[in-house]
């Protein structure tokens, strides 16, 4: 039998998943987390699947896109993380939590983008 579209279940897998793209991406919206001034980003700590890291994760426009930034090996509860502006996410950290990518300096530490969002994202050792 000869598909009169060989298109088709190429368009019907790019469709399916971009729906799983889509409904992962609100699940992440939807988890415990801080909520950027303007509404727009939420911040989470989250612990990777598989993995013993813990990583800054950060989820755009209700779910629409997401990045992740900083991560510190093993469960690192201590992290607390606050909105400075819409633009600038602060992570403060424990001094002897190691985090990587490994922070340059007091000042800008690590941009986010995804899509057209931007965050900066700022460490803070204690």
């Amino acid at each position: 039998m000869r598909l009169r579209n060989p298109w088709l279940p190429r368009r019907l897998l790019i469709c399916a998943i971009t729906v799983a793209c889509s409904v992962e991406n609100l699940a992440d919206w939807n988890e415990p987390g801080v909520l950027s001034p303007d509404g727009t980003a939420k911040a989470r700590l989250m612990h990777l699947p598989g993995s013993t890291s813990s990583q800054v994760y950060i989820t755009f426009d209700r779910g629409a896109c997401g990045a992740g930034s900083v991560s510190a090996p093993g469960a690192a509860p201590d992290i607390k993380l606050t909105w400075r502006s819409s633009r600038t996410l602060e992570v403060v950290a424990p001094r002897e939590v190691r985090l990587m990518p490994a922070p340059a300096s007091r000042g800008l530490d690590h941009r986010v983008k995804c899509r057209n969002r931007v965050v900066d994202v700022v460490v803070v050792r204690r």
